[in-house]
């Protein structure tokens, strides 16, 4: 049996069911934003890093520990990780999640006291003003996951402390380039983060030769993050002349930038309700979409806003009913007014279709009021409802 622990974004259940929709977990403990998951087979951590839009980092599971002696023992781990160092400094880190019963700071600079009793020179990389744990950034530019480092991941459970070491973090740097280096960003278009979007296509089961379509493509989000998957056979739609120039400036700069093979996707001028006179009938295997969420700018009448979106996405749906192979999936977000006190959802038609249940996380209060993935964050006066539909079987 492996174990690894799987450090969460900002919104772990969503993050939670993207790797359970992934990977074949057999048991898994959640520790607020740190997850430890059981398999039976090795998980590829570097692979899997790529392949998540939500985890931050991913550990390999060492050991668990009693708080009593904790100094020695996790001096011992880091020294066992420094003997295969090159010339120089050994890098450092400790990440705590959790409530760890232990004196942070005092407890990393006795470890580099005991490092220099067994002649090892190094060097603590302290985390920044309150925090307890290291950004992916800090472990990156650190060169944590380097021969000449490494950052422990403390996690407490109950009396003990697991610790894991820290194999791989999110490539920030990608994703940076993918949203704001980008030739074309449009907000009234969309921006639909990229972790967000590659989240739902992880979601979608979507694989290789499947045909996916965005029927509200926007800036081409969506359909880049896909074809960083490896998705092939992509169709990106949009009522707006302006989206569909952007999302074909975005796939140039893409196929120049990450050497990405753009000759199967096909970006189109078209209304969402007329997609049944393009494409054949039971044709799509997936749709990943972030429709038009209302405006975005100044004093929002939720209530006719949430009328106007009920009527565009009942027909939406219907229209998309139309080619999509049975037991194809939607993944589809629905905006959410005023999350923090009385949210206003949603509640288009759905007819044809069978809503697929995440009530298996409501059990560890990851989900919102009607047990739905949400993507949002305090502050906001909008979130996003994540919508994971199946078509009913003909």
């Amino acid at each position: 049996m492996y174990k690894y622990i799987f450090i969460l974004g900002s919104n772990p259940g969503l993050s939670l069911a993207e790797i359970l929709n992934i990977f074949n977990i057999k048991e898994y403990t959640l520790f607020a934003e740190a997850l430890l998951v059981e398999s039976d087979k090795e998980i590829n951590i570097k692979s899997a890093i790529d392949r998540l839009g939500g985890t931050i980092k991913i550990a390999e599971y060492k050991t668990e520990l009693e708080c009593k002696g904790l100094k020695e023992d996790i001096a011992e781990l880091i020294y066992e990780e420094a003997l295969n160092r090159d010339k120089g400094k050994f890098n450092y880190a400790m990440s705590l999640y959790g409530n760890v019963n232990v004196n942070y700071k005092d407890l990393a600079i006795g470890i580099k006291n005991i490092l220099r009793t067994k002649a090892v020179s190094s060097r603590w990389v302290k985390v920044q003003g309150k925090e307890k744990n290291l950004s992916s950034a800090s472990v990156y530019h650190n060169k944590l996951l380097d021969k000449n480092g490494v950052e422990l991941l403390l996690i407490a459970n109950n009396k003990t402390v697991i610790v894991a070491k820290t194999i791989a973090v999110q490539s920030f740097i990608d994703y940076s380039k993918r949203d704001y280096g980008r030739p074309e960003r449009d907000s009234l278009s969309g921006m639909i983060p990229p972790k967000l979007a590659k989240m739902m296509l992880n979601l979608s089961g979507a694989e290789g030769l499947d045909k996916l379509l965005d029927p509200f493509c926007g800036s081409g989000t969506i359909i880049n993050e896909a074809l960083s998957l490896g998705l092939k056979n992509l169709y990106g739609f949009d009522i707006s002349k302006k989206a569909v120039e952007d999302t074909k400036n975005n796939l140039k700069w893409l196929e120049k930038e990450y050497s990405q093979n753009i000759s199967k996707v096909e970006i189109k001028e078209l209304d969402v309700r007329k997609v049944s006179q393009y494409l054949s009938q039971s044709s799509i295997d997936v749709v990943c979409t972030e429709p038009y969420l209302g405006p975005q700018r100044g004093k929002i009448e939720a209530k006719a806003v949430k009328a106007e979106l009920d009527n565009l996405y009942s027909q939406a749906l219907a229209e998309l009913y139309k080619v999509l192979k049975p037991k194809a999936k939607v993944v589809m977000i629905w905006p959410m007014f005023f999350p923090e006190k009385n949210p206003l959802y949603l509640d288009p038609n759905i007819k044809g279709y069978e809503k697929i249940s995440f009530k298996n996380l409501s059990d560890l209060n990851l989900l919102n009021k009607r047990h739905n993935l949400f993507y949002g964050r305090i502050g906001q006066r909008l979130w996003r409802e994540i919508i994971v539909l199946e078509k009913k079987g003909d």
